[in-house]
């Protein structure tokens, strides 16, 4: 379901917005990006993994990704001016600040959306992230046809991770407390802080280009290379996602059984590889009725892009 209301927007949105909203949005989400994984810290894995986890414990690691969350909104505010001025682009500033409140709500829920995790209660997760996604992008539709542009985007990520985080509250069942100095989390940080390291060379890997891409031929390229690269981007992350989900708290609980490990993991990526690949295969040999059809004429140039991400995206 919430593949389908992510491609419900690619082929909606891409019709009433241009590339150069798109690509304004885009300059903005990918240092958001780098800094959701510093946000996180880890500690959602580590808590979701660990053996045992108190409700001592689960008070510090909130507060703790609570706490670097308003640190990173007030940095992204603060550094939103000579962002834009990079960019060469004065709307990524008003765009920058209005998103910085992203950091706060996520860092709110990370520690709400772990204790789903550890029950594994995958339902209402799964069902809060379609409410969210659906509600999003109703917000985005109504925005755009209001004119609104690329405030519609804006509006769309805002709202989505606001219903997240309320849907990780409602179904919880779990309340921090105040913060505890003698209930240690050391562990925890210490994981999460070899599991942050792999993300940001992963995450650098995977957007760098787009940085770039911003910076030297401005936003409306950065349009049609983004659409191009979500199209493939798309199913594969709301793949990976549950599948993460579902994968960690299993794995974490037969990590001491090597050869059950190894197994299930193989099985797994086995699984998931040859119709992925065949998938994308297909993408690549009709990426121009596929553009078209997707995103509208309007969007043509992306085609060689789209090509390219594809076959890609198999590695």
């Amino acid at each position: 379901m919430r593949i389908l209301l992510q491609f419900a927007g690619l082929v909606v949105l891409a019709r009433l917005l241009s590339p150069h909203d798109y690509g304004l949005l885009a300059i903005v989400v990918v240092f958001i990006g780098v800094g959701e994984i510093f946000r996180d810290f880890g500690l959602s894995s580590a808590a979701v993994r660990a053996p045992e986890l108190t409700s001592e414990q689960g008070t510090n690691l909130f507060w703790i990704n609570t706490g670097i969350g308003i640190v990173l909104g007030g940095a992204l505010f603060a550094v939103a001016t000579p962002l834009a001025a990079v960019y060469g682009q004065g709307e990524v500033r008003p765009i920058a600040q209005a998103m910085a409140i992203i950091f706060v709500l996520n860092g709110l829920a990370t520690q709400f959306r772990a204790h789903l995790m550890r029950g594994l209660r995958f339902r209402w997760l799964a069902t809060v992230d379609v409410l969210a996604a659906a509600l999003a992008l109703g917000v985005a539709i109504g925005g755009a046809l209001l004119g609104l542009q690329y405030w519609a985007l804006v509006a769309q990520q805002i709202t989505q991770a606001l219903v997240i985080l309320l849907g990780a509250v409602i179904g919880a069942r779990w309340r921090p407390g105040k913060p505890r100095r003698d209930v240690s989390v050391r562990s925890f940080l210490r994981f999460g802080a070899n599991l942050v390291l792999s993300q940001v060379v992963n995450y650098g890997t995977n957007n760098v280009d787009t940085a770039l891409v911003g910076y030297a031929y401005g936003a409306a390229p950065l349009g049609l290379y983004n659409r191009a690269y979500q199209l493939v981007v798309t199913p594969l992350s709301q793949i990976q996602s549950p599948v993460t989900s579902v994968a960690i708290p299993i794995l974490s609980k037969i990590q001491d059984d090597q050869r059950r490990f190894s197994a299930y993991l193989v099985r797994g990526q086995l699984a998931l590889g040859y119709p992925i690949s065949l998938g994308l295969v297909t993408i690549a040999i009709a990426a121009d009725p596929v553009v078209e059809l997707m995103l509208g004429q309007k969007w043509l140039a992306a085609v060689p892009l789209l090509q390219l991400f594809a076959l890609a995206g198999i590695a």
